[in-house]
Parts: structure tokens; sequence; C-alpha cells
């Protein structure tokens, strides 16, 4: 039995699946389609005009309560107030005016000129690459959380609440809070964002040298091929 984190392998071991049987190989990124984009990160804040002297903080998360975007955007009024060149890019399934409740979550900041809301895209290395941090505040039901070892790989520092093998997976490389808590999470980006760009390039640096070691989708394809092979010598 494969599981892909190790919070599923507790779930797993609680429904009486046998330990012995268990494997944990993590998820794997493919480095060469997530990767820092200098040319990509220009073209999306072009698209978005947001000039280059602006910062943003994204999320990429489905509107789903799991994902608890009414947390992210209690932190989002505080992060406003402190930063006035603060942009918000948000994507994924109903991440659009289109959708009245996640505008009744946003029209009351007064700050819509400040929120890029792209629902879902194709490009989400591109969209990655474009972001000074990362963010993710899910409170519940995470595994192994994709998007952050994506940001991470682009060398976006990352900001997520402690859920599932969100902790494990960002390390010293970032920054980890409890969940449904808005003003920690917003301490923690607004920490990040406040840092130069020099000690920020160096978070990301981390982050993708982290994906590198632990994660890289070549290093966990063996992985599997070893078991395969153990398992057709059987």
């Amino acid at each position: 039995i494969i599981v892909c984190s190790q919070t599923a392998r507790l779930v797993h071991l609680q429904a009486g699946y046998s330990s012995d049987r268990m494997i944990f190989i993590p998820n794997g990124f493919d480095l060469s389609e997530f990767k820092p984009n200098l040319q990509a990160k220009s073209a999306i804040r072009s698209e978005l005009e947001i000039d280059d002297s602006s910062l943003v903080a994204g999320m990429a998360a489905r509107f789903d309560p799991q994902k608890d975007h009414a947390t992210f955007f209690i932190a989002v009024e505080e992060l406003l107030e402190k930063f006035p060149n603060l942009h918000i890019i948000l994507c994924g399934d109903e991440m659009s005016q289109e959708n009245a409740d996640l505008m009744k979550l946003v029209s009351p900041l007064g700050a819509q000129n400040r929120f890029h809301l792209l629902g879902r895209r194709s490009d989400m290395p591109d969209i990655l690459a474009s972001w000074d941090v990362a963010v993710l505040s899910s409170s519940y039901g995470e595994a192994f959380p994709l998007v952050i070892g994506e940001a991470m790989a682009c060398e976006v520092p990352c900001v997520g609440t402690d859920v599932g093998d969100t902790a494990d997976l960002i390390g010293a490389t970032g920054v980890v809070v409890p969940a449904r808590q808005p003003h920690l999470l917003a301490d923690a980006v607004g920490n990040i964002l406040s840092m130069s760009v020099g000690d920020r390039k160096n978070l990301g640096l981390a982050a993708r040298r982290q994906v590198q070691l632990k994660y890289e989708i070549g290093s966990v394809a063996e992985r599997y091929q070893k078991i395969w092979s153990e398992v057709a010598a059987l």
C-alpha cells in the first residue's frame, strides 16, 4: 500500500490498514516545468496590469470550505492596510467575479483593483512564478498540497496552515501557522513581504532546493519502479 503523505498513512492506519504493508512515497514535482521564470513573471504582471514595484501574494485553490477563504480574506484585509502596493492573485475553480459568494468576501475590502480573480488557469507554472509569496489557508482535509511544492519549485516562499503534510513540505523555507488563525497568517505573510528582495530571493532558492532534494519527480519515480520490481520478483 503506497501512500503519498504521512497524514494519509495515519488515516489509513486508524482505519485498520496494515502498517507492515504500507510505504510512504511523496508526490513528485517536475522541476523542468515548475521553475523560476522572469519572462513569465513579467508577462503575467503585464497581463494583469501590475507594475514591477508592486508586491504579489497569491493562492491557488478552488472555492471550497476546505480551503478556508474566509480566514484568508481576514488576513488579506490586514495586509492590504500594511502594504499599499500589494496585489492579490487568486485562481482555481469558481475563483471569479461570477461567484457571488466569493464577491461577498472581496467587495467589503474596498480594493477590488488590487484583486485578480483568474478562475481556472492552464498556465500555472507561469502564474506561480509571478508571485512574491504563495499562501494556502486550508483548515482541514489536506494530505500533501501540490500547489505548495509547485510554488516552492518556482522559488516562491510559502506560508501555509499546519494541515496535512504542509509543515514537512515547507520545512524551514517558509512559514507554517495554525489553521483558522487569520492574524497569525497575516503576520507570517507580512514578514515575508517585508523582507528585502535579496532575502526573499534566498528563501525562494532554499525552497526550490528542498524540492530538488526530497521531491524531484525522477527520484520519486525510481522509488515506484523499485517497488514494482520487487513485487514482480515475488
